[in-house]
């Protein structure tokens, strides 16, 4: 998907940009081991106030027993300070195939909303994460542009995200590609892809990454008297090259208070 939008959401957002170049400027530079992102999408729209908790979680389902059970669980703390950005505090714990459940790593993840909701042809907006490891693994900082485009009742969500170690490594490239369909608010049927692309600078070809796709269902439900609203986002994948587990089920939940 290419997106051509005519607007100047950099002149009007300096700090936002000049920010974003130094963060890329550190990604390609830097160097680390890079940790496996749980499979998410996010949207560039933030709305100033809210505050939040939300679980996120996938696991993998493989007939290879070195790719079978492994999981990964987040919980997550956020604040809508300004009309924005978004920022977050994040725990990680995971389970590889036959090893133990364990706490893996701790991050703060922001997200700055470039441009007003709706304005222009798609939204944009940048996601800016640094993640500490609990078992000896360093440090990295992952780096992403967000889009979304909403028409109608039909939502189209695209992610592109860099992540880099700071002790060591490549700078890996990964992508995420949602569309969901507004059937009722408490019920959106869509579809969800997820990959990797490899290293920046050898991303060799397609089929020697991980890619998955597969039916998705988010929805959200207002608490009785007003008082917050629980969304939520269920997806199951299927591997579409021979690096991907055979199944990846996915469950996100939000409580907005």
């Amino acid at each position: 998907m290419i997106f051509a939008v005519r607007f100047q959401p950099v002149s009007r957002f300096p700090h936002f940009a000049s920010g974003a170049a130094a963060l890329v400027g550190v990604l390609l530079l830097a160097s680390s081991p890079v940790a496996r992102a749980a499979h998410v999408i996010y949207s560039p729209n933030v709305h100033q106030g809210e505050l939040a908790v939300e679980y996120r979680a996938h696991r993998d389902l493989d007939s290879d027993a070195g790719k079978d059970g492994a999981q990964q669980h987040k919980l997550e703390l956020e604040y809508v300070p300004t009309a924005r950005w978004k920022t977050s505090l994040l725990g990680e714990w995971e389970q590889e195939p036959g090893g133990a459940f364990k706490a893996t790593e701790v991050a703060w993840e922001n997200i700055f909303q470039l441009t007003e909701s709706g304005r222009y042809w798609a939204d944009l907006g940048i996601l800016a994460e640094y993640a500490q490891s609990t078992r000896g693994g360093g440090a990295a900082l992952e780096l992403g542009l967000l889009a979304e485009k909403r028409t109608g009742k039909h939502t189209a969500t695209l992610n592109l995200v860099a992540e880099r170690g700071l002790s060591g490594g490549e700078t890996e490239l990964e992508y995420a590609f949602g569309w969901r369909y507004e059937l009722d608010e408490a019920f959106e049927p869509g579809i969800e892809v997820h990959g990797e692309l490899g290293e920046w600078s050898a991303p060799g070809s397609l089929r020697a990454h991980s890619h998955s796709a597969g039916p998705s269902f988010s929805g959200e439900w207002e608490a009785p008297g007003g008082d917050g609203e629980l969304k939520y986002t269920a997806a199951v994948l299927f591997g579409l090259t021979g690096t991907a587990p055979d199944n990846t089920v996915r469950l996100q939940l939000e409580w907005e208070f």
